[in-house]
């Protein structure tokens, strides 16, 4: 018999602005996402020797096992594995679908599920030369991440929105409204501390403090007061003549988020509120050039999957890669921007690439909460051409 899969807790770090001067640019991913993890499992109360596996998303490092590395650096038991999934940038909201399955099937009891990404610190990758020992002059070259064979067009992901606004005619007018709504809502979810649960600050050293204090690094940086006249200003990225611009486009963030997922018996059993049951989950294929249309056709797959309606989710997370990528979402499903992403999003609260999909999982079950909502669906486009979704159903709601 199927069991459910709840998620008891979850927490994130705040989005650091990518590069030089970000607050976690000098801080190597498995330290900032250790960190997460040991202080996400002294708050859920969860007994470490309990966990059976921590699956991870990481997209842009080069590690042999980033999950199991971070998991030991946490200071979990050495008896715990780790494994590290890459699905681009639905990587974090596949290791819950992972986790879910794992625990629906009777296999694990209790996974720590979530995502890690430092933009800032991604590798360069030089090219191995095909001989050992070659007798022409080297010349290393970069080697490029591609996300589909040639034959599929050579798009970047700003390419993909550009393609996006031109098939939707989305206006530039239209992208940058949509930029001032996810930071709008972002500074007034600050304001009101609708994600003071959801946060762990994060210890940074403070030269100016002789005693040696850390400084809690503890609200988003991504997120700014939206400038309407400086966006107008921005010149376009990715094509001559085009609307996507910096305003327009999720910046380059580092973050970590994490769940506690585990089954119903076992939360009951030790005393835990589960937030949200894990009622369905999906991932489908869309055409490379058009990536930002993957959460329509994993909603779609997913939707149908659990018997269920769009109508019936009433609180929606459908991650900012772009704004004319949400935009073209919006319109292809027919979805109120009421109901979505009402806290802000990808273009605001940024999209460290591995950690986003945990990092909306976490922002909607506490806004579940918060409004009493019964089903949630988060959702993301994945680099390549594909979607992943994730429907929840609240527990505490009495569901």
């Amino acid at each position: 018999m199927e069991r459910d899969a709840v998620i008891v807790d979850g927490a994130r770090l705040p989005s650091a602005r990518g590069g030089a001067g970000g607050a976690l640019c000098m801080v190597p991913p498995e330290a900032f996402g250790a960190y997460l993890i040991r202080k996400l499992v002294e708050r859920s109360g969860v007994r470490k020797e309990e966990i059976d596996d921590v699956i991870l998303g990481n997209v842009m490092g080069v590690y042999l096992c980033f999950s199991r590395l971070c998991l030991l650096h946490a200071g979990l038991p050495v008896e715990i594995p780790g494994v590290t999934l890459d699905r681009n940038c639905s990587s974090s909201l596949q290791a819950v679908a992972f986790a879910s399955q794992a625990i629906r099937s009777g296999e694990s009891d209790l996974i720590i599920a979530g995502g890690v990404e430092s933009m800032t610190r991604q590798p360069w990758l030089l090219e191995k030369p095909a001989a050992g020992f070659p007798r022409e002059p080297l010349s290393p070259r970069i080697l490029s991440r591609s996300t589909a064979p040639p034959e599929f067009g050579e798009h970047n992901m700003g390419e993909t929105a550009e393609n996006l606004a031109e098939r939707y005619a989305i206006s530039r007018e239209e992208q940058e409204e949509l930029a001032l709504e996810s930071h709008t809502r972002a500074i007034e979810a600050w304001r009101a501390g609708r994600f003071n649960e959801e946060i762990i600050p994060f210890p940074l050293p403070n030269p100016r403090d002789r005693k040696g204090e850390p400084v809690l690094f503890e609200m988003d940086e991504t997120v700014r007061p939206p400038e309407r006249e400086k966006m107008a200003r921005l010149p376009a990225l990715f094509k001559k003549g085009g609307t996507v611009t910096a305003a327009t486009s999720s910046p380059i963030t580092d973050g970590a988020a994490a769940l506690v997922v585990m089954s119903r018996e076992k939360a009951e059993a030790g005393g835990f509120k589960p937030l949200v049951r894990v009622v369905a989950t999906g991932s489908a294929g869309v055409d490379p050039a058009f990536m930002g249309l993957g959460p329509v056709a994993a909603i779609r797959k997913v939707l149908k999957r659990a018997g269920l309606t769009l109508e019936e989710m009433e609180l929606v997370e459908i991650n900012e890669a772009f704004a004319a990528q949400a935009i073209a979402c919006y319109r292809e499903l027919g979805l109120s921007r009421e109901k979505v992403n009402v806290n802000g999003s990808g273009l605001s609260l940024g999209h460290p690439i591995g950690a986003t999909g945990a990092r909306i999982t976490v922002s909607l079950m506490y806004e579940m909460k918060r409004r009493g909502a019964r089903y949630g669906l988060a959702a993301m486009c994945v680099g390549g051409g594909q979607g992943t979704a994730v429907i929840y159903e609240s527990v505490r709601a009495g569901h």
